[in-house]
């Protein structure tokens, strides 16, 4: 999955009154596309032990959860 540039300036831009560069913002959706691929893969391997072909949301809370103990730069190169 690709964020768009548009999105990214928009959820930085909501969030500062700054400006924001094109180059940030891709870095942005690079870093969430990757951090969101991972999250996803833990959460199908939390249901597949479960017994389940379905990801249910409490999957994707037990694979962000498992995450918390490591911070995001430790997972992603940035």
């Amino acid at each position: 999955m690709e964020f768009s540039i548009r999105s990214m300036k928009a959820i930085i831009d909501q969030n500062t009154e700054k400006r924001v560069s094109e180059e940030s913002a891709k870095k942005l959706g690079e870093v969430l596309d990757e951090w969101s691929t991972e999250i996803g893969e833990e959460a199908v391997e939390i249901a597949a032990k479960d017994g389940r072909k379905t990801v249910r949301a409490e999957d994707i809370k037990k694979a962000i959860n498992k995450r918390k103990s490591t911070t995001i730069e430790e997972k992603i190169s940035i």
